[in-house]
């Protein structure tokens, strides 16, 4: 237990600081990005990448959990996946080069054409790390990964605000994704030990596939869920309305993904390690309870600070983004849920049931998205919220018959902090009716709801902040002390 805990928590750190520092980086370059350029540009980039993102899945996808289940992983298996990469990376380049045109009109967005023949030059070059990055993950070495992704950031980052500023447009973003990708892969094959051989199996491929498979099913079922707002909303309204939507999710994403996506990274390989289920419902409970005592709070900190915070750092231009954020943070401050009971599925081995749930789940969103088309951007985003609550019932169904850990268990562990976090941003939620500036009420109105929400679980003597925050910040005090001494 102890060494599973030692373990979880190193690989967090790393991972929470390199997030922690991309996402404080790309948070400036972002604020200067969103008032040099306007929401059509954002809102283009949010139609490619609607696209791309599916292909990612099926480069990223099965044949890195594969590996990383995989409990006597041989270097054939891992040249096996490299090769298997590569030639999946070379279709899709193909394709998106010879369908550019027809994406460019059926969107109606004639520029498209060019962005996407030059953006699928980064897929070609994503494919050639995916196990590299798989390798470092399975053994659960997130400080390498962490400083590779920071240098990537940074250097694409200031190079696409220099290129802003020089007048390029939506140009500079097309380019700091190809450059963020190409300077990720050249680093990991500098440190990386490992070399693909000449060799490919295909009974190491079958193998994989027929774990991988599912997953990879699991994950384009997942992504078409992500895009499927952005790609109504691209088809059925303008650029400029999916500009604004895609900077209000971009920024509800940007506390879940950071705080929920360190611990997916590092929960997958750590609970594949566990080898009974008592140990395994344990540890599962405390990410649970750990992520929802900090992404409630959060989450609806910045769900009532939406519109002084959009007005302050982009300007009354973005004004319209800090509506439809408020709705959609209504619903993605419970994708954490989600994110963990899958991984379960993966761990258990069950990615027959994730891709059955999964299409299930998607079913449920195309139906929402329709019934709430003719209601506008507003409706679409509340569809998103309804689909949330459905897709933790059905996941909790099913973990209740794998580990007995059901949805009713689950909202039971989790309701605390959500009622904890809302009385907590009430000071916050008041000043913003106040007539004091934008920026008075993000930082008294942030420092109180912080205070107050410490204060309650102090309070509350809640076993989990006090085990996993305070007593941890209390050693780390009493260690620098001795160490001054």
């Amino acid at each position: 237990m102890a060494s599973l805990r030692s373990l979880t928590l190193n690989g967090v750190k790393w991972y929470l600081i390199g997030d922690s520092v991309i996402i404080a980086f790309n948070f400036v370059i972002g604020i200067i990005l969103a008032r040099l350029l306007t929401p059509e540009d954002f809102g283009i980039i949010g139609v490619y990448g609607i696209f791309f993102a599916l292909a990612e899945i099926f480069i990223n996808g099965g044949f890195s959990m594969s590996l990383i289940q995989k409990k006597d992983m041989s270097d054939l298996d891992c040249s096996t996946a490299f090769w298997a990469n590569i030639i999946v990376g070379i279709f899709f380049f193909l394709i998106f080069e010879l369908s550019s045109p027809l994406i460019a009109s059926f969107f109606n967005i004639p520029v498209l054409t060019d962005i996407i023949r030059v953006s699928a030059i980064g897929l070609l070059i994503g494919s050639f790390t995916v196990v590299q990055t798989t390798l470092f993950t399975k053994r659960v070495e997130f400080k390498t990964i962490s400083i590779i992704r920071f240098l990537g950031s940074v250097s694409a980052g200031l190079l696409c605000v220099f290129l802003a500023y020089q007048g390029l447009g939506l140009w500079s973003l097309v380019i700091q994704g190809l450059a963020s990708g190409l300077i990720r892969s050249v680093l990991l094959w500098i440190v990386s030990k490992w070399r693909p051989k000449f060799e490919f199996s295909w009974q190491s491929f079958r193998a994989m596939f027929s774990f991988g498979g599912r997953i990879l099913g699991t994950r384009l079922l997942e992504s078409l869920s992500g895009q499927a707002s952005a790609f109504v909303l691209g088809k059925a309204f303008s650029p400029r309305d999916l500009g604004y939507y895609q900077k209000g999710a971009a920024f509800s994403r940007l506390l879940s993904t950071s705080i929920s996506g360190a611990l997916f990274g590092v929960s997958f390989p750590v609970l594949a390690k566990t080898k009974d289920d008592e140990t395994l419902l344990y540890i599962y409970r405390r990410y649970i309870k750990v992520t929802s005592m900090v992404i409630f709070f959060m989450m609806l900190l910045l769900c009532v600070l939406a519109h002084p915070l959009i007005v302050f750092l982009y300007t009354d231009k973005w004004e319209m983004s800090a509506i439809l954020m408020q709705i959609v943070i209504l619903g993605l401050m419970f994708d954490h849920i989600i994110g963990l009971n899958n991984n379960i599925f993966n761990v258990k081995g069950k990615g027959d049931i994730l891709l059955r749930l999964q299409i299930a789940k998607t079913t449920i969103l195309f139906i929402l998205l329709c019934l709430s088309f003719k209601f506008g951007i507003y409706g679409v985003c509340v569809a998103e919220v309804l689909y949330y609550q459905c897709a933790i019932a059905m996941c909790g169904y099913q973990t209740k018959k794998i580990i007995g850990y059901g949805y009713f268990s689950q909202m039971k562990d989790i309701l605390p902090y959500l009622l904890m976090s809302g009385i907590a941003v009430s000071p916050a939620f008041v000043l913003t009716y106040t007539a004091l500036s934008n920026l008075a009420v993000l930082l008294i109105g942030g420092i109180t709801s912080i205070l107050f929400y410490i204060s309650i679980l102090i309070f509350r003597k809640d076993p989990i902040f006090l085990q996993y925050v305070w007593n941890d910040t209390r050693i780390i005090k009493m260690r620098t002390k001795l160490k001054i001494n």
